[in-house]
């Protein structure tokens, strides 16, 4: 237990820090079909990070490839061509996942895909309320609030506070996520949320970035 939850911290720190980052440096296009030893992998979990043993990634096209997840939920693809690929994840019960990934000549390509559960249409809402004030307390209106899954970034929310710097943000994904809120002149804080249950209530202090006169 202590070794998956080390291996499901690491992830979700590593996703809090690549979803920190605006724009990506672009690489010199590589021509596709070039022929290697490029290879795709990673784990496939749930929105917690519980790994999806018997899940299957297929690469979609005329190099059409099917791999399973074993019971770390991790797998592999290889002897892959370069370009653009189109990668299908898949297991019952959980939604569908289609992912478009570029491989480079030469290139192991890391690519971990957190399922949503399915048939979620009769589970109530997870409700997160807050307020975000300055270091000084003021409540700080038009703050923008984002939620990102730690294990899939397109399992996404956003709200903007009131004039009274309250939230409120309505959930319908159970999982691990991670909780911005940024406002112009402040700095850019986060924190883990752990959405299971019930209403969760995450406030902030936000600290001004603004040269004091």
């Amino acid at each position: 237990m202590g070794l998956i939850m080390k291996q499901v911290n690491y992830r979700i720190l590593a996703m809090l820090f690549a979803l920190t980052i605006i724009y990506a440096v672009q690489d010199t296009p590589v021509l596709a079909g070039d022929k290697g030893n490029q290879e795709i992998y990673g784990q496939i979990t749930d929105l917690f990070g519980n790994p999806i043993q018997g899940a299957t990634i297929e690469l979609v096209g005329d190099e059409r490839q099917i791999a399973t997840a074993d019971q770390e939920g991790n797998y592999r693809l290889i002897n892959i061509q370069t370009g653009e690929k189109n990668i299908v994840v898949k297991f019952r019960g959980f939604v569908q996942e289609k992912i478009l990934a570029f491989v480079k000549e030469g290139e192991k390509r890391l690519l971990n895909v957190g399922l949503r559960v399915g048939n979620l249409s009769s589970t109530p809402s997870l409700k997160i309320t807050g307020t975000v004030v300055s270091a000084n307390g003021l409540p700080l209106a038009y703050t923008r609030i984002t939620l990102i899954n730690a294990f899939n970034h397109q399992v996404s929310f956003q709200s903007f506070t009131n004039h009274r710097g309250k939230y409120n943000l309505s959930v319908n994904h159970p999982g691990q996520y991670i909780l911005y809120a940024y406002r112009y002149g402040y700095l850019l804080k986060s924190t883990i949320v752990s959405l299971r249950f019930g209403p969760q209530k995450v406030s902030f202090a936000l600290l001004s970035v603004r040269k004091q006169g």
